[in-house]
């Protein structure tokens, strides 16, 4: 993902209605963003700010 897909990921997960409850599904943020729920959850598990969450494989 690049920073500006973590970024915007970061921000609808944090947004919260009235009730306290999330305003969107992890299913909504991934389809917004253009991936998949499971790369989703990785980036948004990672407590650290990067472009690639913990124990990716980077190819150079």
């Amino acid at each position: 993902m690049r920073d500006y897909q973590v970024e915007r990921a970061r921000q609808m997960y944090g947004e919260t209605a009235e009730d306290g409850k999330r305003r969107c599904t992890v299913q909504r943020i991934a389809g917004e963003v253009g991936v998949r729920r499971t790369t989703l959850n990785g980036y948004l598990r990672a407590p650290w700010s990067g472009s690639a969450p913990p124990g990716s494989v980077l190819w150079l």
